[in-house]
């Protein structure tokens, strides 16, 4: 767990938004941590599932068409049709 808080504690400054595991998601929900965090990034995890989704969602709805032509350009129209389980 100190290794996942170390990890967390690096990178989370550079994220937008994180999906982690929902213990290491209650540690940064503490009070304390919450009192020392001095940004915002979005922390997901299995207990707020449907909030990641929604967030991708609006991500998704934001992204500039412009730039949408451009990924199907470099990665073809199969892009959007990625595979979304593990197997």
């Amino acid at each position: 767990m100190t290794n996942d808080l170390n990890i967390l504690s690096l990178l989370l400054p550079y994220c937008d938004a994180m999906f982690v595991d929902n213990q290491c998601r209650a540690c940064l929900e503490e009070k304390d941590v919450q009192e020392n965090i001095n940004f915002s990034p979005r922390v997901f995890s299995l207990t707020s599932k449907e909030d990641f989704l929604a967030y991708l969602e609006q991500l998704e709805a934001k992204f500039p068409s412009k730039y949408r032509k451009k990924v199907e350009e470099l990665y073809g129209i199969e892009w959007i049709n990625t595979p979304t389980r593990l197997y």
